[in-house]
């Protein structure tokens, strides 16, 4: 899988954030051949404790 941000954004408090761009999954068939799966992404982030950042949603 691929996926390349576009557009990132943090809140004004820094706590929260988005990103959003494409990606590009290829998987591999029984037979041998490639399948390709293209899209949009949308991912929310909360940052954490640590410092550190997760997602909460995608």
């Amino acid at each position: 899988m691929n996926w390349t941000a576009d557009f990132v954004d943090v809140s004004e408090d820094g706590t929260l954030g988005y990103t959003y761009g494409k990606y590009l999954l290829k998987v591999r068939q029984a037979n041998n051949t490639t399948k390709e799966y293209k899209g949009t992404f949308h991912t929310v982030w909360k940052k954490q404790t640590d410092g550190s950042w997760k997602y909460v949603w995608d």
